[in-house]
């Protein structure tokens, strides 16, 4: 049976001949059908295609064509081919309150309150509306002065703070991370918080480790250490799921050939009591490491929380990693582990969905060890050279940063095995890589610009020791995990660098990135981060 297909040549200069061709009955042409087709619209707003009514013997002919760049079914013909056109729907069921910027300084009159009265009832924050939105939808009178105060007196970007708007955001019902793994990797998050409860009671975040298992080989855990936990999820036992990590023989035989990781790099601790936490408690690791899931849970909740996440229907995975905690596992087991995963997890319909993650955290080291006194070299834009011994008599580019003296900034990790995980892992396929850029108030830049060379030393870059590879400290760069799946050719990353767009404007009521954000041509995109209201 014919139906409406478009034909569409590579270069407009091939459709006379093409279109003229497939027109003319008894043909002999190479891929061309002997018999008349015929057209049914002439699209003749384009210069290179048109649709004709065709059998698949044709299309399967014409497709062989050099001259033509596809062949495919006319959609506003055959609608049912191809994936509907999803609606913009409401997030909430109500109006609910989003918050820009909170603090005792910019909004005494304006907090949020503890209690859930129904004007806090879902209340979120600005990253869901500004996300939405080339341009800031708040206005110029949403916002108001800090006229009290010291805190924000040192820095011009920080003189407006913004007020609720009472709204109900919206959001594209194909933008909701719906049939992606998403994976955090941070300093843990409480499971068991509210804002990753469905309505059913059961906590929809899963383990990379602890769950990870019964996801990729769920047939295996039939008859071998099957378990419902506290979070209302069936699972795999935790000893089973580290079993699974570590030895081939306590999988599925089809899993046999899959890496294993060391038993060793998977601490004792991690359990979901400890990393996890339940309805009513707090992972209980924070007894070791007080700040425990301080930093991670918020993220989470802005990552694919139910109403302060972008991605609230993906599939939620997170991860503890010694990103300020010394006692779980290191970020490199964890890229080898994540490789496992990925390479290994089930297709649906065919399709291994994306997997995307998300690691606000990066390695860091500090100009001079934080100016103490000594002997330092520099290196300026490929021609000024100098010396100094103490920050009195360091040149500017080298204390424009933050932390201890304004002396930190990024830097790749010390550790080729460490790089080497996550350059493997950043190059894999179906992996989507967003970092943070970092907090040092650093400028980035890419290979072959103007600051990329730029470094200081304790060893003479004119004495005959000097080696750039080890003895230059870069300090204009991107560091871990950022620098990950760097291509020479291209000159490109493969790791999307994340700066932090601040919750103030500036005095000319524009919005720019925070004080302390690492910013410059090697920073990719900007997303909300000071001011947000997230889980905690």
């Amino acid at each position: 049976m014919k139906k409406s297909y478009v034909v569409c040549v590579n270069s407009p200069s091939d459709w006379p001949e093409i279109h003229n061709l497939l027109l003319l009955d008894g043909t002999l042409e190479d891929n061309i059908p002997s018999r008349a087709c015929e057209c049914v619209d002439e699209k003749v707003v384009y210069k290179d295609k048109a649709t004709y009514l065709l059998d698949e013997e044709e299309v399967e002919l014409i497709s062989q064509n050099k001259k033509v760049k596809y062949v495919e079914l006319d959609p506003s013909v055959h609608p049912e081919a191809y994936p509907p056109s999803l609606p913009f729907e409401q997030r909430f069921n109500q109006n609910v309150k989003i918050y820009r910027t909170i603090s005792s300084l910019a909004l005494a009159a304006n907090p949020p309150t503890a209690a859930a009265t129904i004007d806090e009832l879902n209340r979120t924050s600005y990253c869901l509306k500004r996300l939405e939105q080339k341009e800031r939808t708040w206005r110029d009178s949403d916002f108001v002065r800090n006229t009290t105060g010291s805190l924000f007196a040192d820095h011009l970007n920080r003189n407006y703070a913004g007020l609720p708007k009472v709204i109900n955001t919206s959001y594209y019902t194909n933008q909701t991370g719906r049939y992606v793994d998403c994976v955090v990797i941070d300093n843990g998050a409480w499971h068991g918080h509210p804002e990753f409860v469905d309505s059913s009671g059961i906590s929809q975040i899963k383990d990379l480790v602890l769950d990870g298992p019964f996801y990729i080989d769920p047939d295996y855990f039939t008859t071998n250490s099957k378990t419902t936990t506290f979070l209302g999820r069936t699972t795999c036992t935790e000893a089973a799921a580290i079993e699974w990590w570590t030895d081939t023989t306590k999988r599925s035989a089809s899993f046999s050939s899959a890496p294993v990781v060391s038993s060793s790099s998977i601490p004792i601790a991690y359990t979901r009591a400890n990393m996890c936490g339940s309805y009513s408690a707090y992972p209980s690791h924070s007894s070791v490491e007080a700040d425990f899931a301080n930093h991670g849970t918020g993220v989470a909740s802005n990552v694919y929380g139910k109403t302060f996440g972008w991605a609230f229907e993906a599939n939620k995975w997170n991860v503890a990693a010694n990103v300020g905690q010394s006692t779980v596992i290191s970020v490199e087991k964890i890229y080898e582990i994540l490789k496992i995963f990925v390479d290994n997890k089930p297709t649906v319909s065919g399709i291994k969905y994306p997997t995307t993650i998300n690691s606000s955290y990066g390695t860091v080291a500090s100009v001079a060890s934080e100016f103490s006194t000594g002997t330092y070299y520099y290196k300026f834009r490929d021609e000024n050279f100098g010396i100094f011994t103490d920050k009195s008599e360091a040149p500017g580019f080298l204390k424009n940063f933050t932390g201890t003296e304004n002396s930190y900034y990024s830097v790749a990790t010390s550790s080729t095995t460490a790089q080497d995980a996550g350059d493997t892992l950043a190059n894999t396929e179906g992996v989507i890589w967003i970092t943070s850029a970092g907090n040092y108030n650093q400028n980035q830049v890419n290979p072959d610009e103007l600051d990329y060379n730029n470094y200081w030393s304790t060893v003479d870059p004119e004495g005959g020791s000097f080696d750039p590879a080890v003895h230059a400290n870069y300090v204009n760069r991107r560091g871990s995990p950022a620098n990950f799946g760097y291509n020479s050719t291209t000159g490109s990353y493969k790791v999307i660098s994340v700066g932090a767009l601040s919750g103030y404007l500036n005095e000319q009521f524009k919005e720019n990135k925070d004080w302390y954000s690492n910013s410059g041509t090697s920073v990719d995109v900007f997303a909300p981060a000071s001011g947000v209201l997230s889980a905690a």
